[in-house]
């Protein structure tokens, strides 16, 4: 038989060795816990993670094939405003643009006139020159100090709005004579007959768009007097017309014409002047950086 201290030093060893078994177990759980994957261990998560449940590396989107530019924007590359865009328009109060169609021609001496003896600036959407004297007082309009705005060599409807590459050839020319007589570069400009007529209503879409596309601004009208309306009309009837037009209006682009035929809106130009500065409005050019009056289907004339 085995004696007392014999037996207790069994005891010792077994429970040593029971203890050694213990750490050992738990180092190796230690180990493979850290190197398990993370999803491992959040309660309820797989420790797999197959390649469908990883985010796919994200691939650009195939970038739009530029469009091909339309036959008439490759038309008289140099035809584009070298002005630069406004950053923001003017909306000004209590402001009437007076504005002229229809020169240079026999009036336009005497509009010039009637203006500085009013101490007044208006702008002027010139046609084509086909006389030294037209040439002489397209000059003159610049030298006094008024606003130029083209409008179209020829002035013939049917002709300039066949097309728009039409158009842009009529305005090509117009722009480079005012360029040549005057040394200015207009950045506006007025539709012959306002942007939305008769003559462009299949096409007005797409000359507005390329207009706009080569950087000028155009200006349509909310204001005029009878003389484009009116066979014969009087000098009184036009200038009762200008005040029923602009009247309630905070601001006003108001359209005369001054071509042949058209002396009644002479002789009736000093008394709408004197009517405008007795309303209390200021009389101002017009430049790219004016909110402009734009036509649509009810609005034109």
């Amino acid at each position: 038989m085995k004696s007392l201290s014999e037996r207790a030093y069994q005891g010792i060893i077994g429970a040593l060795l029971l203890l050694m078994a213990v750490l050992v177990g738990v180092l190796f759980f230690s180990r493979d816990s850290a190197s398990a994957p993370a999803e491992s261990l959040t309660p309820g998560a797989s420790s797999a993670v197959s390649p469908s449940d990883s985010p796919a590396p994200s691939t650009p989107e195939p970038s739009a094939p530029a469009a091909e530019p339309i036959d008439y924007q490759l038309l008289f590359p140099e035809l584009y405003c070298d002005v630069p865009p406004a950053q923001s328009l003017v909306r000004a109060e209590n402001t009437v643009y007076l504005t002229f169609d229809g020169a240079p021609g026999g009036n336009t001496q005497a509009a010039l006139d009637a203006l500085d003896a009013a101490g007044v600036k208006a702008t002027f959407f010139v046609h084509g020159c086909d006389t030294p004297e037209e040439e002489a007082a397209l000059r003159e309009i610049a030298e006094r100090g008024h606003a130029l705005g083209l409008s179209s060599y020829s002035q013939s409807y049917q002709a300039i709005y066949q097309s728009v590459e039409s158009y842009l050839a009529d305005f090509q020319r117009q722009a480079e004579q005012v360029r040549e007589l005057t040394g200015e570069s207009p950045a506006i400009f007025r539709f012959p007959g306002g942007s939305v007529n008769a003559y462009d209503s299949g096409i007005y879409r797409e000359l507005i768009a390329e207009m706009l596309r080569r950087g000028y601004v155009f200006f349509d009208w909310d204001s005029s007097g009878a003389d484009s309306r009116v066979e014969d009309a009087a000098a009184e009837a036009i200038r009762e017309s200008v005040a029923d037009s602009v009247e309630g209006k905070s601001r006003s682009i108001l359209r005369l014409n001054i071509g042949p035929g058209k002396e009644a809106v002479i002789e009736a130009l000093p008394s709408i002047l004197g009517d405008l500065e007795t309303a209390g409005y200021a009389l101002e050019t017009l430049d790219n950086g004016v909110l402009p009056v734009v036509f649509s289907y009810n609005s034109a004339p």
